[in-house]
C-alpha cells in the first residue's frame, strides 16, 4: 500500500459518488482519481470504473428515493428480521420451504413497511 496518497483518496472518492453538481462532474472526478491511482492501486481503479455507471444510476432518479437506495439500512432490517424469525422456526424440512418462507416474509415487510 505504499505510495498511495490516503488523504487524497479520502478526498476524491466520497466527492465522486455523491456530487451534487450532476453526471458531468463524477466522471471529471473519476478521471481525476484514475490520474492519481492508476499506478498505485490498479485493481481499485479497475473496480470503481466497472461499477461506476451502476452506482451512478440513483443520480437519475427523484431526490426523494437516492438517500432509500444509497443506503443498505431497509436491506439490513430486513435480513435481520428473517434471522430473528429463523431462530424461532429452527428448522426447515428442505431448502425450498425455506426459501419459500424468506419470500413470503420479505413480500409482508414490502406490503406493511
Amino acid at each position: 500500500m505504499a505510495g498511495i496518497d490516503i488523504n487524497l483518496s479520502k478526498e476524491l472518492l466520497p466527492g465522486l459518488l455523491s456530487s451534487q453538481d450532476g453526471l458531468a462532474e463524477a466522471r471529471r472526478r473519476l478521471a481525476e482519481f484514475r490520474e492519481h491511482f492508476s499506478k498505485s492501486a490498479p485493481k481499485a481503479v479497475e473496480c470503481l470504473e466497472a461499477g461506476f455507471d451502476d452506482a451512478m444510476a440513483v443520480r437519475a432518479l427523484p431526490d426523494k428515493y437516492r438517500k432509500r437506495l444509497r443506503i443498505t439500512n431497509m436491506q439490513e432490517r430486513l435480513n435481520a428480521e428473517i434471522r430473528r424469525q429463523e431462530r424461532v422456526i429452527r428448522i426447515f424440512p428442505n431448502d425450498q420451504r425455506h426459501y419459500a418462507w424468506s419470500a413470503h416474509c420479505s413480500q409482508n415487510r414490502t406490503r406493511h413497511g
